[in-house]
């Protein structure tokens, strides 16, 4: 019963820390989102009545159309056309359109942001597990676990946000990082409670 106790002490500390470290991120760095970004790049983006139902056949105004080579050099900087319409559909204006640049450049960064506080949130509730247990209070030992645990699950959480922005070559050093961290933690942890078992 007690041993039962002990893992939902520390499953419940684990979960709670990882879930304190991300609110507190988004509490103080809110996530970017896409309408700051696209919302009000565009100046009446649909028309206010229903497009007509054959489009062909509609009379559309001439204006500064696009050639095939503006729209290859949007695509080719990382842009993306965006058209005017009037009230019938049709467009009137066009221009190379950012935003999704800018808001997919603030999701990484934030990402970014996310694994490096993730990661030194980790570091320091794995720390203070190693330094918290005391043989006087069994307590303490359990408290340790949990931030410990808490602490890899952190670090595991950061570190997925930013996977996929993180450069080829880093992905496999923060990996083996973060597996030589669990395998420390493997060794410290159950190898002294083998060796308590042992003593008794």
């Amino acid at each position: 019963m007690i041993e039962l106790r002990k893992y939902i002490v520390v499953l419940v500390i684990a979960v709670l820390f990882a879930i304190f470290v991300q609110s507190s991120i988004e509490a103080i760095y809110p996530q970017p989102m896409y309408d700051d970004f696209c919302r009000y790049e565009r100046s009446n983006p649909y028309p206010s009545k229903p497009y007509p139902l054959e489009p062909k056949q509609a009379e559309c105004p001439a204006y500064d159309e696009p050639s095939q080579s503006d729209l290859d050099a949007c695509y080719g900087s990382d842009g993306m056309p965006d058209y005017s319409y009037d009230a019938t559909g049709c467009p009137t204006k066009y221009k190379c359109s950012y935003c999704n640049k800018y808001f997919n450049d603030s999701q990484k960064y934030y990402n970014f942001i996310v694994f490096l506080v993730s990661s030194i949130a980790g570091l320091a509730a794995i720390a203070l597990g190693l330094i918290l247990p005391s043989p006087k209070n069994v307590l303490n030992e359990w408290v340790g676990s949990g931030f410990m645990l808490g602490g890899v699950f952190t670090l595991f959480f950061g570190t997925a946000r930013y996977y996929s922005d993180m450069h080829r070559i880093l992905r496999p050093v923060v990996m083996l990082i973060e597996l030589l961290i669990v395998i420390y933690l493997i060794y410290k942890v159950f190898g002294k409670n083998m060796r308590t078992s042992k003593k008794k």
